[in-house]
C-alpha cells in the first residue's frame, strides 16, 4: 500500500533504483547503506505538511523514522526526520527530541520547519534542532541541498516518547526497507560520494615494535585495516621499498619480509574490497645496522629555563660481546656537557663522546650519567623553544650503528609550570633543581598545600602562587604516582569542559545591599565550552546554606535543589557553548560581610573535577558609597532602589547639593555627611552620563 501511495502521489513517475545515489550511515560498529526514496515533487510537497503534522505515511507513534528524499527534476537530495505521536505510555504523552548536528554542508537549507514555534538554530556546517510535540501530533523537518559529496553526523537526545530510531531505504523494486537502529541515543554517521569510500581504511603495525635492524624477520601486519559492514577486505599488497612495485600480492592480512640494508624506506600498503573499493596507506621506517647494544635515554625534566642545569641519564644494555662501544649525544651548540658518571668509559665532553675501552660482555649494563647546563637565553632564538638531542652507539667489533631510545626532547621556557617546579624543588636551598626526580613526593605535596592555603609564590614559575586548580593537579600527580613529564589520565583536569562563572549584581563591585526595600538578590551565569564531544556533565555551585537558588527549568538540564547541582544532558559536541543561568535571594539577616561562590564540574567518564572559574566574590554590605547611594536614590521616598541604575540623574545631583549645603546624611550611607570634592564627583557623572562604576572622561576629571 506504501508503494501504490508514493506512485500515486507522484503521478506514477519514478526514477530507475540504480539512479539514487548510496549513503553510508554508521552508528557504533554498525554500517548500514541506504538509497534515497525517489519522486519527480520536491522534498516539501512529500512531506506534505498539513493540520500541524506531517502526511509522509511513514508516521507511527513511538518511532522517529530518517530517510533521504531525492527529487528527480532537480537532482535535489534531502533529509528528512518525522517523529510520530508519542509512546503512549509516557508521562503526559509529550514527545521531546533534540539533533545535534555537525559538518553539515554549507549549501544547505532547511526546506520544511514542523511547527516553526520548535527551536531551530541552523547555521551550517552547525545546526540544534529541538522539537516538542503532544498527543495525536507529530513533528519533523526537511533539510535539502546536501549536494553528492557529504559527510555529516547527528548527535540524537530522544528524551521522551520515542522508542525506536527507524532508517528507511528504497528497494530496487520501489519498495522501502525498514531497519531499526541498534542504539536510541548514539550518533550517526552520514557519508556519500567521494566521502563514502572512507568505509574502507588500510593501516599495518609491524612486529616486533621499535627500532627494526637488518637481517631481522619482521610481521608486517594489516589486520587493522577495516571495511565497511556487509563487505571484506579480498586483497593486500605490499610494497615494502617505496619504490612504486607491490612486492607481495596475499589474501591474508600478514606477511613476513626482512631488510639487508639499513637506510630510510617507506613502506605502502593497499587493500581492496570485494567490491573493488581500495584504500592505501604508506609509513616510512628506518632501518638499522645489527644490533649490538641497546640505549635508553632518561631526561630529569620535561621542561628548563635558561643558565639551569638538568641531568641526563643513559642506560646501556649489551647484547653481544663487543670492543671499542662509543657513544655520541650531540646537543645543540652552546650547551655544556659534564660527567656525574662515566661506568668505565672516557668522556670527551667538547663532543659529547664517551669511548668503552675495554672489552663489554653479552649482558653487561652500563650507566652513563651526565649534566647539561642550557646557555643564555641570547643564544636560544626566543621562548619557548624545543630543542632535541640525537645520540648513537657505534662499534666495530662487530660493526653496528644503533640509534639511542628513550626521551628526546626538552622545552626551554622563562617559567616552569606548577608540576615540573614543584618536583624539582629542593628544601635545602629553597629553590629549582632540575636534576631532582620527576615525581612529587609527600614533602613537596604538602609544601604546595601549604601555599593554596597561605598564599606565596613558587619559585620559577614567574610568581605564579598555586590555586585550587594547580593544587588539584599536583595531588593527582603525587597520589597516582605519575611523573610530571606524563600527561595525567583523561587529559588531567582540562580534559573535556571549561566553565567560567559570572556574577550580575544591581550594585558595582559585586555588592548587595541590605538596607533596600525589595529583596537582596542577584544572578550568576555559567558559560561551559565544550571541549570533547560528551555524554553529560554535572555542574556543582556551593553557596552558603540559607541562600535560595532559583533555577528555571530547561529541556535537557536537570537541577538538583538540595545540593545545587546541574545535570546536563547529552549528547554535547566539541565547539558548542552552553550557558547556565540561576538567581540567588540572599536573606535580609545575612551579616555584612565578603562571600564567595564555589564551583566544580564533573565529567562522567573521569575521576577528576575541574574548577569553575571567573567571579566568585560578593559582599554583603549595610553602607553604600556616597556615589553609588546617589545613582539610587529614590528621590520621592528618600530611600534606595536597587531596582534603579548606576547613572546620577540632574535631580540626584541637585539634591546631594541641597544635603551638602545643610549637611544632611545621604540615605543609605549609615549617616554619611557629602563634602564639596565627593559633591563635585557626583555633578560630573550626572553631566557626563557615565556609569559611577566607570571612570570619568579625562575633560570631566
Amino acid at each position: 500500500m506504501l508503494v501504490v501511495a508514493l506512485m500515486m502521489l507522484f503521478g506514477g513517475s519514478h526514477t530507475v533504483w540504480a539512479q539514487a545515489p548510496t549513503i553510508t550511515i554508521e552508528q557504533k560498529g554498525f554500517t548500514f547503506d541506504v538509497v534515497p526514496l525517489t519522486g519527480d515533487a520536491p522534498a516539501s510537497v512529500f512531506y506534505d505538511y498539513r493540520a500541524l503534522q506531517a502526511h509522509t505515511g511513514f508516521e507511527t507513534a513511538g518511532r522517529s523514522v530518517l530517510f533521504f528524499y531525492q527529487n528527480t527534476q532537480t537532482g535535489m537530495l534531502s533529509l528528512v526526520a518525522v517523529h510520530g505521536a508519542p509512546a503512549l505510555d509516557v508521562t503526559n504523552s509529550t514527545g521531546i527530541v533534540r539533533f545535534i548536528i555537525d559538518r553539515l554542508p554549507r549549501s544547505s537549507f532547511l526546506e520544511v520547519q514542523d511547527d516553526p514555534q520548535d527551536q531551530y538554530e541552523f547555521a551550517p556546517p552547525i545546526a540544534t534542532l529541538r522539537w516538542k510535540w503532544h498527543t495525536g501530533r507529530t513533528d519533523g523537518v526537511v533539510i535539502s541541498d546536501l549536494g553528492d559529496d557529504f559527510d555529516f553526523r547527528i548527535a540524537p537526545h530522544f528524551i521522551q516518547g520515542v522508542n525506536d530510531w527507524v532508517l528507511l531505504s528504497q528497494e530496487p523494486n520501489g519498495s522501502v526497507r525498514n531497519t531499526v537502529l541498534p542504539e536510541l541515543n548514539q550518533t550517526l554517521s552520514f557519508r556519500s560520494g567521494a566521502a563514502a569510500g572512507r568505509g574502507v581504511r588500510a593501516d599495518f603495525s609491524i612486529h616486533p615494535s621499535g627500532n627494526i635492524h637488518t637481517f631481522t624477520p619482521l610481521a608486517f601486519d594489516a589486520s587493522s585495516s577495516l571495511a565497511p559492514d556487509g563487505s571484506e577486505i579480498m586483497i593486500y599488497e605490499w610494497d615494502f621499498d617505496g619504490d612504486g612495485l607491490f612486492d607481495a600480492q596475499v589474501e591474508r592480512p600478514i606477511v613476513s619480509h626482512q631488510y639487508q640494508q639499513s637506510g630510510r624506506v617507506s613502506v605502502t600498503l593497499r587493500v581492496t574490497t570485494r567490491g573493488g573499493t581500495t584504500s592505501t596507506v604508506s609509513k616510512e621506517l628506518i632501518i638499522l645496522s645489527q644490533i649490538g647494544a641497546r640505549g635508553i635515554r632518561h631526561i630529569s625534566t620535561p621542561t628548563a629555563m635558561p643558565e639551569h642545569t638538568f641531568r641526563v641519564t643513559l642506560t646501556l644494555h649489551i647484547e653481544q660481546d663487543m670492543a671499542g662501544l662509543g657513544v655520541e649525544e650531540i646537543w645543540p651548540q652552546g650547551w655544556i656537557v659534564e660527567a656525574v658518571q662515566n661506568d668505565g668509559s672516557v668522556l670527551k665532553p667538547e663532543r659529547g663522546q664517551w669511548v668503552f675501552a675495554n672489552t663489554l660482555t653479552r649482558g653487561d649494563t652500563k650507566t652513563i650519567v651526565y649534566d647539561v647546563t642550557i646557555p643564555h637565553v641570547d643564544f636560544l632564538n626566543g621562548l619557548p623553544n624545543y630543542f632535541e638531542v640525537e645520540g648513537v652507539m657505534t662499534a666495530n667489533l662487530p660493526r653496528f650503528v644503533s640509534q639511542i631510545d628513550g626521551e628526546s626532547q626538552v622545552e626551554i621556557a622563562s617559567c616552569l609550570s606548577t608540576p615540573v617546579a614543584l618536583a624539582h624543588y629542593d628544601f635545602n636551598t629553597q629553590n629549582i633543581d632540575l636534576r631532582l626526580s620527576e615525581t612529587i613526593s609527600a614533602r613537596q605535596l604538602a609544601y604546595a598545600q601549604g601555599l593554596w592555603f597561605e598564599g606565596g609564590d613558587l619559585p620559577a614559575t614567574c610568581f605564579n602562587g598555586v590555586d585550587i586548580q594547580a593544587f588539584q593537579i599536583v595531588r593527582s600527580y603525587h597520589n597516582l604516582e605519575i611523573s610530571v613529564d606524563q600527561p595525567l589520565p583523561n587529559g588531567g583536569l582540562l580534559r573535556g569542559v571549561r566553565v567560567h562563572r559570572s556574577i550580575l549584581t544591581n550594585l558595582p563591585n559585586a555588592e548587595l545591599y541590605r538596607g533596600g526595600r525589595d529583596l537582596i538578590r542577584f544572578r550568576v551565569q555559567l558559560d561551559i565550552d565544550i571541549l570533547r564531544d560528551l555524554e553529560s556533565l554535572a555542574i556543582t555551585e556551593i553557596l552558603p546554606s540559607d541562600w535560595e537558588v532559583l533555577a528555571p527549568s530547561l529541556l535537557d538540564v536537570v537541577y538538583h535543589s538540595s545540593n545545587h547541582e546541574w545535570l546536563v544532558l547529552g549528547p554535547l559536541m566539541a565547539g558548542q557553548r552552553r550557558s547556565l543561568v540561576y538567581d540567588v535571594v540572599v536573606p535580609q539577616s545575612t551579616p555584612a560581610n565578603d562571600y564567595y561562590i564555589r564551583g566544580s564540574t564533573v565529567l562522567p567518564d573521569s575521576a577528576f573535577s575541574e574548577v569553575t572559574a571567573g567571579s566568585s566574590h560578593l559582599s554583603v554590605v549595610d553602607c553604600l558609597s556616597i556615589l553609588i547611594a546617589v545613582s539610587h536614590w529614590e528621590l520621592e521616598t528618600d530611600t534606595i532602589n536597587l531596582a534603579m541604575d548606576n547613572m546620577i540623574q540632574s535631580s540626584q545631583a541637585v539634591t546631594a547639593a541641597d544635603y551638602w549645603l545643610y549637611d544632611r546624611p545621604i540615605p543609605g550611607t549609615c549617616g554619611e555627611l557629602i563634602d564639596l570634592k565627593t559633591l563635585q564627583l557626583v555633578t560630573n557623572y550626572a553631566l557626563s552620563g557615565v556609569p559611577v562604576d566607570e571612570p570619568l572622561p579625562e575633560n570631566y576629571r
